[in-house]
């Protein structure tokens, strides 16, 4: 849930959704995906992750969109 400024949650498939103050979405389990604030005010986001029992809370991936 976005509570403040403006987040652009990039996934490797190179798909882009941008998501505003108040909105809320969901990543689906294992989307490589990185999240940029892309607004003039700090993001602000509340995030809850669903975990297997004693599995990391996430996995490090290289960012879909670096340059090499």
């Amino acid at each position: 849930h976005v509570v403040s400024g403006i987040t652009e949650m990039r996934a490797a498939d190179g798909t882009t959704q941008r998501y505003a103050a108040g909105q809320t979405f969901v990543i689906e389990r294992g989307t490589v995906h990185n999240g940029v604030n892309i607004g003039d005010v700090p993001a602000v986001l509340v995030i809850t992750y669903l975990t297997d029992r004693g599995g990391p809370v996430r996995s490090p991936a290289p960012d879909p969109h670096a340059h090499h």
